[in-house]
């Protein structure tokens, strides 16, 4: 399996999935944009540590924050790829900031709400929607949109699950609207999940048509 000349967007990096992920498509030819949506030091450290690595295998990478307060972040960050990079062929979104809510959904405020919601499912809504634009322009692509079902830590996650669930939800929709031009899947996962299962799903899935598949890892 060779995906020299392709590009693959991880979205996510600092995710646990998102080392073994980003290397697996490199050490099978693809650059690789990086991007992370907190600005938090660990995330960032996560993100650059896998750009060193992406570095010393010779791959082009390009590591970028996407602040999801603002509503054009994702696609200026799908378009500097694109500028830097030439093309996105695979996108990977991954949950690297799962929603959790800090009280109870009926104690939390709406702005809370509201503001958690548009970070995860909104964020990788606009992804999907801005990379999307840019395959549908070119020859196509592959969406992977990895969703967590990890539900140990159960008393406040109404607000978490309601993004994951929509997330896969909206995964099935595109690949019905998108079909035969966008391949778009979903990977659920759980607190168990080995993270090369992902890297390999992703690597697979950027060298083939498969889509509207829910793969349970």
């Amino acid at each position: 399996m060779s995906l020299a000349g392709r590009v693959a967007f991880i979205a996510g990096a600092s995710s646990r999935f998102a080392r073994p992920t980003a290397l697996a498509v490199a050490q099978a030819g693809a650059d690789v944009v990086l991007s992370v949506d907190s600005g938090g030091e660990a995330a960032v450290f996560a993100m650059n540590s896998i750009a060193n690595e992406l570095w010393a295998l010779d791959r082009r990478h390009l590591a970028l924050f996407i602040d999801t307060s603002r509503e054009d972040a994702a696609a200026e960050a799908v378009a500097r790829g694109v500028a830097e990079l030439g093309r996105i062929d695979l996108l990977v979104t991954l949950p690297d900031s799962p929603v959790r809510a800090i009280v109870s959904l009926v104690e939390a405020g709406e702005s809370a709400i509201l503001d958690q919601l548009r970070q995860r499912l909104g964020g990788v809504l606009l992804l999907c929607r801005a990379a999307g634009a840019e395959m549908l322009e070119r020859d196509g692509g592959v969406i992977l949109n990895v969703v967590s079902r990890d539900t140990r830590d159960a008393p406040a996650e109404a607000l978490g699950a309601a993004a994951e669930a929509g997330i896969e939800a909206a995964t099935r929709t595109l690949a019905h609207e998108w079909s035969g031009r966008i391949a778009v899947s979903v990977a659920t996962t759980r607190g168990e999940t080995e993270a090369e299962q992902v890297a390999t799903l992703a690597a697979g899935l950027a060298a083939s048509h498969v889509t509207g598949q829910v793969f349970h890892l």
